[in-house]
């Protein structure tokens, strides 16, 4: 334990591979014993179980961050709106998508991705929808995650109408629309695009396979 007397920044990356490793457990009995955890810290356990959950963890650690007089920043955010994504309850988001206002962290492209990823996964695409517009570049996350919310909110061809627009595309752009294609019973066309995919030189994955063995 002598390593926890040790820099925040050394503690902060120690926390970042336990959750690299989905170790979210060990990563908080590390943080229970820090004195005087700083924003690095936080935002390395914050982070940590915004990708092993459980996501009220994250809300948490960061109402506990704000209890302490820490100022977030982006590398908060970020991890916190996906930890709300993942909620049902879309009020924790909403309240966390104000403050980032409130901050003008708002502007940020990360932060950007992580209000789109709220409302898409929710299913409110048109405040999804405005966030993405106002986005002076997209790159090709911010691009699948309103396609899978269009297809998942069962708009497929307003999904499919932003997967033409698409100027870079992802194995996970191809598998979204093919899987929205084939779910709702237009196996001809998930087939034409699944060949599509072949001939751009993408490489199916099990996801893509699992989804075109049926329809095959």
């Amino acid at each position: 334990r002598h390593f926890l007397h040790g820099s925040n920044l050394l503690i902060a990356h120690f926390i970042s591979i336990c959750g690299s490793l989905r170790y979210s457990d060990y990563a908080s009995r590390v943080f229970a014993h820090i004195q005087n955890p700083n924003v690095l810290v936080f935002n390395a356990i914050i982070k940590c179980y915004s990708l092993v959950g459980p996501p009220l963890q994250s809300l948490s650690f960061f109402s506990s961050m704000k209890s302490r007089g820490i100022w977030a920043d982006e590398y908060t955010y970020a991890p916190l709106l996906k930890s709300c994504a993942s909620l049902p309850d879309l009020r924790f988001g909403k309240c966390v998508h104000g403050e980032v206002i409130r901050t003008g962290l708002h502007r940020l492209g990360s932060i950007r991705i992580g209000v789109v990823e709220l409302y898409a996964s929710s299913g409110r695409m048109g405040d999804a929808q405005r966030v993405f517009d106002e986005m002076p570049e997209r790159n090709v996350v911010v691009w699948n995650l309103m396609i899978r919310g269009f297809c998942d909110s069962g708009d497929v061809e307003r999904g499919l109408g932003l997967f033409r627009k698409m100027s870079e595309r992802s194995v996970v752009s191809w598998n979204s629309m093919i899987s929205s294609l084939s779910k709702c019973g237009r196996d001809r066309e998930a087939l034409e695009l699944f060949c599509g995919m072949i001939d751009q030189g993408f490489d199916p994955d099990e996801a893509t396979v699992v989804t075109v063995l049926p329809i095959s």
